[in-house]
């Protein structure tokens, strides 16, 4: 890694396509998958807590943290 610079990452959609997709942001140096936003609560929730993110309902909520 160049810096010790952290990436957090979102997930928008916990579809059939979404674990793949956090399954590679685990693979780069320095990012994490940090939040997972699905109009249908339970699938934020599972993907959430199959790979230690947040999960969320709205895109808002997520957008508006730092």
């Amino acid at each position: 890694m160049l810096n010790d610079r952290t990436y957090g990452f979102a997930i928008v959609g916990c579809g059939v396509i979404a674990p793949f997709h956090a399954r590679s942001i685990a693979t780069i140096p320095g990012a994490s998958l940090r939040a997972v936003v699905d109009a249908v609560p339970e699938k934020a929730e599972r993907l959430a807590a199959e790979f230690g993110a947040e999960a969320h309902a709205e895109l808002d909520a997520v957008l508006e943290r730092a």
